[in-house]
C-alpha cells in the first residue's frame, strides 16, 4: 500500500512518500558501502536519477505527464535547480524537465521537495514505461478532434507503479495527439495515439512501431479505429506482448516494438496483440479504465480572470515609444508569433521561449508568478519551450512584460532561431560532440546572416540517438566522429526535410558531412539559399524536395567539406572547447 504525497496547491500529484522513504534507505546504504553499485545503479535509474560525465554528480528527470505543469510544481523545480543544482532545468523533447550536477547526497532532499510539488522522477528512466507525452495544445487547439489531456494522463497513472511495467525488455514510449498534424509526433513512439472522430463518435487511430535512432521507422495503425472504452486495454495488450516476446534481452538494440513488428510482420503482431486484449477483457481481475474519464469533461470553464474583466493593458511593458491607444511594436510583434486563438472566446494560448530548452531559477519563479497572478496553466512542449494556456485577452500584454522581463520573450515555437539540442557531451556519458555548443553558434550564425526568423525547425543531436528528434526536423544534425587524415574531429550528418503535417511525416534525408566547426555557417548559408530560392507559400520541406536531394547533397559538401589542403588547427576542436577533440565515452543509461 503506497502513500501518495498531497501537493503543495492540492493538486493530484504523481509523487509516492513510502517510496521516498525506501530510495532514501537505499542511498544511504550504498553511501555506506552497503549496496552494490550495479544493483544501485539500475534502482536509482528506475527513480530516474541518471549518472553524468562528471564523477560522482547526477541528473535528476522530472516526469511531466502531458508536460502539465502548475505553480507548485514551477516553485518546486526552482527550489531544486537553486539549492541542489547549477541554477537552471533543462527541458527535454519528451516534455521532461532534467535538473544537473546534483550530489548524492542531495538527490533524496531533491525528490522531496519535487514531490511537495506534486512531482516525480519514478519510471523516467529505466525499462519502463517512460513519459507519456502529448500535444501542448491539447484542450485549447481549434483544429483538435477532442481534447487528448484525459487520455494521456489516464494512461500515464494506470502503467505508473504499475508491476507489469518494472522491468521490460526494453524503454517504452507513448504519445497522444489531439489531431491528424500529430503535434506530439506520435509517428515515432512504440505506441502512438491520434484522437479521431468516426461517424460522429470519438476514438483513436492506434500507431505501433516507430522509432528514431540509427534505423528510424514511422510507426504503423494497429487497427482502423480503436474505441476510447478500449484505449488502455489495447496499449495494455500490446506492451504484454511485445515484453512477453522478447526472451533474449541481451540483444538490447534489437528488442523495440519496432523491431518485434520488423520481425514477426505487422499482420501476426495484430493477431496477437488482439488476442491479448481479449483475454485481458475476460479476466477477473482486469479493471478497465471508463470511457468518460478518458474524454474532456463538457463545457471546461477556462481558468483565469474573465476578459470583460481585465482591463486593456495595451501598454503593459511597453518600453519603445509607442502613442496612447496604440499596441507597440514589440507586442504587435510578438503577439502575431507566439499567441495563439484558443476554442474558447476572449482565450489565448502563449509561448514562453526557453533558449535551447534551459529555463534558470529566476525565470521558473517568474513562471509561477505569471500561474498565480494571471490564473494561467502551463506545458512544456516537445520543441524544449513552455505554453500558457487560458489567457485572457487583456492579459496578453501582461504576460508578455512579465516573459520579456524574464528572458523568455524572444521567438516563436517554430522558429529557425529556436534550436532543439540534447546536452551533448556537457553532461551525457554517450555523446559524441557539443551539440549544445552547436546549437548556441547556430543561433548566432543566424541572426548575424538575417535568416534567423524564418519558419522552419532545426534540430541537433550529438549522436545518432536521436534524442533531439533530429530526423523530423526541416534540418536534422546527428552528431558523429569525423576521420580528417591522422585525426579524429567533431562533425555531424545533415538530414533536411524531416517534419509532421496534416499530410503525414516525413523522416529527414542525409545529404552531406560537415565538421562541426563548419556546421553553423553551412546551416547558415542553407537557409539563405532557402530564402532566395523559394517560391510563394513554398515551405522549407517542398522547396528541398524541389531542388533535390543530389543537388543539395553536392552543394553543402563544397561549403562544409574538408577541401583538399591542410586543415586548420581549430577545425579539429569542438564547440566550447579550445582543445584537440578526443572521443570520451561513459557508460550508456539513457536506454538502460
Amino acid at each position: 500500500m503506497t502513500t501518495q504525497v498531497l501537493g503543495l496547491d492540492g493538486a493530484p500529484t504523481w509523487a509516492d512518500a513510502e517510496e521516498l522513504d525506501r530510495f532514501e534507505a537505499s542511498v544511504a546504504r550504498f553511501a555506506t558501502g552497503e549496496y552494490d553499485a550495479e544493483a544501485f545503479r539500475r534502482l536509482r535509474i528506475w527513480h530516474g536519477v541518471y549518472g553524468q560525465r562528471q564523477d560522482d554528480l547526477y541528473m535528476i528527470r522530472v516526469k511531466l505527464p502531458g508536460g502539465a505543469l502548475g505553480a507548485a510544481g514551477i516553485e518546486a523545480l526552482a527550489d531544486v535547480a537553486e539549492r541542489y543544482s547549477q541554477g537552471w532545468g533543462h527541458i527535454t523533447t519528451r516534455q521532461n524537465v532534467e535538473l544537473h550536477y546534483i550530489a548524492l547526497e542531495d538527490v533524496v532532499p531533491a525528490l522531496r521537495r519535487l514531490a511537495a510539488g506534486g512531482l516525480t522522477s519514478r519510471e523516467s528512466g529505466g525499462d519502463t514505461v517512460r513519459n507519456v507525452t502529448a500535444c501542448a495544445l491539447a484542450g485549447v487547439c481549434t483544429d483538435e478532434a477532442f481534447d487528448v489531456t484525459a487520455a494521456a494522463e489516464a494512461l500515464a497513472r494506470h502503467f505508473l507503479r504499475n508491476p507489469i511495467a518494472q522491468s521490460l525488455a526494453r524503454k517504452f514510449k507513448i504519445a497522444v495527439s489531439g489531431c491528424v498534424t500529430d503535434c506530439a509526433h506520435a509517428v515515432i513512439q512504440d505506441v502512438g495515439v491520434v484522437a479521431v472522430e468516426h461517424e460522429g463518435s470519438p476514438g483513436f487511430r492506434v500507431l505501433i512501431g516507430g522509432g528514431l535512432g540509427t534505423d528510424p521507422r514511422l510507426a504503423e495503425p494497429l487497427e482502423p479505429l480503436t474505441e476510447v472504452r478500449d484505449l488502455i486495454v489495447t496499449v495494455e495488450a500490446l506492451l504484454r506482448v511485445w515484453d512477453r516476446e522478447n526472451v533474449d534481452r541481451t540483444k538490447r538494440v534489437r528488442v523495440r516494438v519496432r523491431n518485434l513488428v520488423e520481425r514477426l510482420g505487422l499482420d501476426i503482431v495484430r493477431e496477437k496483440v488482439f488476442a491479448e486484449r481479449d483475454r485481458l477483457r475476460s479476466s477477473a481481475t482486469y479493471r478497465d479504465e471508463p470511457p468518460h474519464r478518458l474524454l474532456p469533461p463538457r463545457l471546461p470553464q477556462p481558468a483565469g480572470r474573465p476578459a470583460e474583466a481585465a482591463d486593456d493593458g495595451a501598454d503593459d511593458g511597453a518600453d519603445d515609444g509607442a502613442d496612447d491607444g496604440q499596441v507597440p511594436q514589440s507586442l504587435s510583434r510578438w503577439t502575431a508569433r507566439c499567441v495563439v486563438r484558443q476554442k474558447e472566446p476572449d482565450r489565448r494560448a502563449v509561448y514562453a521561449t526557453a533558449p535551447l530548452g534551459h529555463v534558470t531559477v529566476a525565470q521558473w519563479r517568474a513562471l509561477a508568478e505569471a500561474t498565480r497572478r494571471l490564473g494561467v496553466t502551463w506545458r512544456t512542449t516537445i520543441r524544449q519551450n513552455l505554453v500558457a494556456r487560458d489567457v485572457s485577452d487583456g492579459d496578453v500584454p501582461r504576460l508578455h512584460a512579465l516573459l520579456t522581463e524574464a528572458g523568455l520573450g524572444a521567438c516563436g515555437e517554430r522558429s529557425a532561431a529556436n534550436v532543439v539540442s540534447c546536452p551533448g557531451t556537457d553532461t551525457c556519458n554517450r555523446a559524441l560532440t557539443a551539440s549544445r555548443g552547436l546549437a548556441s553558434a547556430t543561433v548566432d550564425a543566424l541572426v548575424v546572416e538575417g535568416v534567423s526568423d524564418l519558419g522552419l525547425t532545426i534540430n541537433i543531436s550529438g549522436c545518432p540517438n536521436s534524442c533531439a528528434h533530429q530526423q523530423l526536423a526541416d534540418v536534422g544534425l546527428s552528431g558523429q566522429v569525423r576521420r580528417v587524415g591522422e585525426v579524429e574531429a567533431p562533425g555531424y550528418r545533415i538530414l533536411i526535410g524531416g517534419g509532421t503535417d496534416a499530410n503525414g511525416a516525413n523522416l529527414g534525408r542525409y545529404v552531406a558531412k560537415v565538421l562541426a566547426r563548419k556546421a553553423p555557417q553551412t546551416v547558415a548559408a542553407l537557409l539563405q539559399r532557402y530564402r532566395s530560392e523559394r517560391r510563394a507559400g513554398e515551405d522549407f520541406r517542398a522547396w528541398a524536395s524541389r531542388i533535390g536531394q543530389t543537388e543539395l547533397a553536392s552543394w553543402l559538401t563544397g561549403i562544409g567539406g574538408e577541401g583538399d589542403g591542410q586543415i586548420a588547427p581549430e577545425l579539429l576542436t569542438d564547440w566550447g572547447s579550445a582543445r584537440p577533440f578526443a572521443l570520451a565515452l561513459g557508460r550508456s543509461e539513457c536506454g538502460a
